[in-house]
């Protein structure tokens, strides 16, 4: 039965060419002309008052919509040293250094975020987040069971810690995360899509055609999910289901060269299916 779900998950990744789970969320779109007037306005008020720490962040965080780093770093510093016990200027600066691609640099922020705001679980939850990305996987694991502890109704961090189990090996965790989270947020795309991929890993292919049927209706375009279905269709052997899901994956990434290369493995395994 073992070597069965090895097989099985083996099938799935081989055949849509990707990666084990990826962080992040899009970013929103800002109007440029709304994010210029919101930086003049807090650039007036400073002016009036520059030891007042509200502005000073709101004007840093203006700057980071506006995407002028080096002057939203300056912002949310002074705020940082007007703003005492107050984490969000450390959390703002974090989001500067990731856009940077400086984790140290937002490690380091995070974890001034957390000494401020020690019962903070959403802060936990981020330095979880950016500790994973580099890397330093026991210190994001600590950060995510206390990000749990402090907050147990979190099904984003049940989702992490779920992922980072699994990328350590760990299945039944990580899937027994990815359960919790769902049961916590059971209309968060994102979590059914994270729930998925960890059935994926336990060869359990029903269960994890469910669970990304359920991310593809809660949200549309979601392409990875899927993509994902279309291996999970394709190991059960519906093939022109499976088609069908990798025909919406590229309808919404159509540059997209895994989608491809996963939709080229499909039509030559599916009989009667035109080769492309």
């Amino acid at each position: 039965m073992k070597d069965m779900t090895k097989s099985i998950a083996s099938f799935i990744c081989l055949l849509l060419l990707i990666p084990v789970n990826a962080f992040g969320a899009p970013a929103k779109n800002n109007s440029k002309e709304d994010i210029q007037n919101t930086i003049l306005r807090y650039q007036a008020a400073v002016s009036v008052n520059g030891k007042n720490p509200e502005t000073r962040l709101k004007l840093g965080q203006a700057y980071l919509m506006k995407g002028d780093l080096e002057a939203a770093i300056k912002e949310l510093r002074i705020a940082k040293d007007l703003s005492g016990s107050d984490g969000t200027p450390d959390f703002e600066l974090s989001r500067c250094y990731l856009r940077q691609r400086n984790l140290n640099g937002a490690i380091s922020a995070m974890k001034d975020a957390c000494k401020k705001e020690p019962n903070n679980a959403g802060y936990h939850l981020r330095l979880g987040q950016v500790l994973a990305w580099k890397e330093q996987d026991a210190e994001a694991l600590s950060e995510f069971r206390q990000a749990i502890k402090l907050d147990p109704t979190s099904g984003q961090a049940h989702k992490e810690l779920g992922i980072l189990l699994g990328i350590k090996g760990d299945l039944q965790a990580q899937l027994n995360e990815e359960l919790k989270a769902a049961e916590l947020s059971p209309t968060d795309a994102e979590i059914q899509f994270q729930l998925g991929y960890a059935y994926i890993g336990m060869g359990k292919t029903e269960e994890a055609q469910k669970a990304l049927e359920k991310a593809v209706s809660l949200d549309p375009k979601h392409a990875r999910a899927f993509h994902y279905l279309a291996g999970v269709l394709a190991a059960q052997d519906k093939f022109a289901q499976a088609i069908r899901s990798e025909e919406n994956a590229l309808a919404l990434e159509p540059d997209n060269a895994q989608f491809k290369a996963t939709m080229k493995k499909l039509r030559n395994k599916s009989p009667g299916s035109p080769k492309r």
